[in-house]
């Protein structure tokens, strides 16, 4: 899940590495970063429940 992040995440480092400020991370950027993967995982077990997880509890 990261790995659709990674773009976003490189270029936010190489410009505040150049210019010492952040001026664009939107709310939703943060909310994928922090929830995605917890919120797939809710909705698999509540939607999907036929579905096998590996390492959900983790």
């Amino acid at each position: 899940m990261i790995a659709v992040y990674l773009p976003a995440i490189i270029i936010v480092t190489i410009t505040f590495l150049i210019s010492h400020q952040i001026v664009a991370i939107n709310i939703g950027t943060v909310f994928g970063l922090l929830f995605q993967e917890p919120m797939i995982g809710i909705c698999d077990r509540i939607c999907f429940k036929r579905l096998k997880h590996h390492n959900l509890n983790h």
